[in-house]
C-alpha cells in the first residue's frame, strides 16, 4: 500500500435504480458499464484524498488553495455520481 493508502468504494449492485424525475435511469446498466462507474468514483475519491494531503503539505498558500479547491471538486464529483445512483 502507498503513502496515501486506498480508497475503494464497493457497489451494492441493489443499490442501482431508476431515479425518478431524473433525467437518468441507471436500471439498465451492464456489468461493464457499472464496472467503469465504480473506477470513476474510486478514482475521484483517491485524487480528493491525494490533493487533500497535498494541500495539508504545502506552505504557498496560491498552491495550497489549488489543491484544496482541486480536492472539493473531487469529492463533488463522487457525491454527484453516487447521488445518481
Amino acid at each position: 500500500m502507498g503513502k496515501f493508502g486506498t480508497c475503494i468504494f464497493l457497489f451494492n449492485e441493489d443499490k442501482i435504480k431508476e431515479k425518478k424525475g431524473g433525467f437518468l435511469s441507471m436500471t439498465n446498466l451492464n456489468q461493464m458499464e457499472f464496472n467503469s462507474i465504480r473506477e470513476i468514483v474510486a478514482g475521484h475519491q483517491t485524487m480528493a484524498a491525494k490533493l487533500g494531503t497535498y494541500a495539508n503539505n504545502c506552505s504557498d498558500t496560491q498552491i495550497k488553495q489549488m489543491f484544496q479547491q482541486s480536492a472539493t471538486e473531487a469529492t463533488k464529483n463522487v457525491q454527484n455520481l453516487l447521488q445518481m445512483i
